[in-house]
């Protein structure tokens, strides 16, 4: 997977590539559990939310890459099922504090799996050594024939 990766130190940007079958997976905490209520820290709202599915998660990345500015909140809207007594919708999530917003992502990575997304890096200009999240919105983390095509052409944009 070919995605560009910026130095920490000296900001040097660069092609980095990470062979995705050798990321960590994180396991679900409770595999069997699918559905749970959490109450908001700072609203004192309670929410019924959903692991997502593949199909879910499928689906939010083809909006999601329409509509970058809403990215975080279609990732939340996505899972809540309830918000208080109300049926979520994507207004009722981008009206929540941060706080909240936050605490509800913390809460869907602490129970769901999936793939530990930061990898350790090597600046070529500085030999710096840093870490950085790989971006799994961009198409070609999960269909990576996408971004090889996309990479041959684009190179020298990194």
């Amino acid at each position: 997977f070919p995605f560009q990766a910026q130095c920490t130190e000296c900001n040097h940007k660069h092609l980095a590539v990470v062979n995705l079958a050798e990321l960590e997976i994180k396991p679900s905490k409770d595999p069997m559990k699918r559905v749970w209520d959490t109450t908001l820290p700072a609203s004192k709202k309670t929410v019924r939310w959903h692991v997502m599915t593949g199909k879910e998660e499928e689906a939010l990345s083809r909006v999601s890459a329409s509509s970058k500015n809403d990215q975080l909140s279609l990732g939340i809207a996505a899972r809540l099922d309830m918000l208080g007594e109300q049926p979520s919708n994507l207004e009722a999530v981008k009206a929540l504090g941060l706080g909240d917003r936050n605490f509800l992502r913390e809460c869907f990575d602490e129970v769901e799996g999936g793939v530990e997304t930061e990898v350790e890096l090597a600046c070529p200009n500085c030999g710096e050594e840093f870490k950085q999240d790989l971006d799994v919105s961009q198409s070609g983390f999960f269909f990576p024939s996408r971004i090889q095509k996309t990479s041959k052409r684009n190179t020298s944009s990194f």
